[in-house]
């Protein structure tokens, strides 16, 4: 069974018991153990003896030895309830073995949770797994500000309700940060918020928040809708010194640009107040349709080429990028 979407980011927090297994994968190693963990406790339940219903399989032993996985799943505990087996860091090399796995698997059988990195379209891993109709597949996607992921995340430490105002900067905050970054945030804010009634606050995000990268990934963006080309080499050399990536304020402009987009179709676009509605209003007067596209297309290629085959310096390549994105449009 293949998810994607919503479907894949709420399967282990609920996941359907009545399978055999499941795989999660994907490029950001943090988000794939943190989902790997909730699902494994979800199976388990919050049973006391938990670590005793739990089999951790290594691959290279696994692939030397492919029957341990069946083995694992058929074996019974001294202990009631669900077991749980779980198989980091698998490859295609393995596909045959957790094929096999899961057809001989029964409903007291253990639940295989199987991790994984990126893997391409033609996986036999994930071709195992989205074709199996006792297994699902779960990609995990690099995109922690998504509306549905950040909701998602801040369910987990209990912040479920929120201003808009709060929802914004949160959006705002997760777009230059990967996922383990933002829970990791996340969980700060939901401390301070400890026993405070009413709905998270603006207010509460600013106190929290990694001001400093924030503001200078806010900054370099602003100065590239407006047209501040003078201003983008000392904003990403203030970046890169704080140690963000330069693939993460690709995505950080990817939003931004995508917010552009919406709101240049008409489409809306997320909720801005004060400064940041103030900022993007100028944007606009510089911005069409036509060119917002552009710079999307051209902000996916660049992202492209970050991923790609080590070549030149990430924030040289970024900067040019950066560069022919604040001489893109015509002033209006």
């Amino acid at each position: 069974m293949k998810l994607s979407g919503p479907a894949a980011a709420r399967f282990p927090s609920a996941p359907d018991k009545a399978l055999a297994g499941a795989l999660i994968y994907g490029e950001d190693g943090a988000e794939v153990s943190a989902r790997r963990d909730r699902l494994r406790d979800a199976i388990l339940g919050g049973a006391a003896d938990a670590d005793l219903l739990l089999t951790r399989l290594d691959a290279g032993e696994v692939r030397r030895e492919p029957a341990l996985i069946l083995d694992a799943m058929k074996a019974r505990g001294f202990f009631s309830g669900r077991q749980v087996v779980t198989l980091d860091n698998a490859t295609d090399g393995l596909a045959g073995a957790i094929e096999a796995a899961l057809g001989e698997a029964g409903p007291e059988d253990a639940f295989l949770v199987v991790t994984a990195g990126a893997l391409q379209k033609r996986s036999k891993l994930r071709a195992v797994f989205e074709a199996a109709r006792n297994a699902a597949a779960a990609p995990v996607y690099s995109d922690a500000g998504g509306p549905e992921a950040l909701r998602l995340m801040m369910d987990e430490q209990g912040l479920e309700r929120a201003e808009d105002g709060a929802m914004a900067l949160l959006q705002t905050c997760a777009a230059g940060m990967d996922s383990g970054t933002m829970r990791d945030f996340l969980r700060r804010l939901a401390l301070y918020r400890l026993d405070e009634p009413g709905p998270l606050r603006e207010a509460d995000v600013r106190a929290c928040a990694p001001d400093a990268l924030s503001a200078d990934i806010d900054a370099l963006l602003d100065s590239v809708l407006l047209g501040a080309a003078e201003r983008l080499s000392p904003a990403l050399r203030r970046i890169e010194t704080q140690g963000e990536g330069a693939v993460a304020v690709v995505l950080a402009a990817q939003r931004r640009f995508a917010d552009l987009h919406a709101r240049t179709t008409g489409g809306g676009g997320r909720p801005l107040f004060g400064a940041a509605k103030d900022m993007m209003d100028r944007a606009l007067r510089r911005w069409g349709q036509a060119e917002a596209e552009a710079a999307l297309r051209h902000l996916f290629e660049t992202d492209l080429a970050l991923r790609g085959p080590a070549g030149a310096a990430p924030f040289a390549l970024l900067e040019r990028a950066l560069m022919r994105l604040a001489l893109l449009p015509r002033p209006r």
